[in-house]
C-alpha cells in the first residue's frame, strides 16, 4: 500500500505540471510559482 500512495500524488502532479509547459514553453518559467503553489 506504501507504493500506491506514492504513485497517487505523483500522477496528480505529473499531468498538471506538463500541461502548462506544453501550450507555452515560455510560460513555464513564469508559471512555475503559480503551479507549485496550487498543488502544494
Amino acid at each position: 500500500m506504501s507504493t500506491e500512495n506514492h504513485h497517487a500524488p505523483s500522477r496528480s502532479v505529473g499531468p498538471r505540471r506538463p500541461s502548462p509547459p506544453r501550450p507555452g514553453s515560455r510560460q513555464t518559467a513564469s508559471e512555475p510559482k503559480s503551479e507549485g503553489a496550487a498543488p502544494r
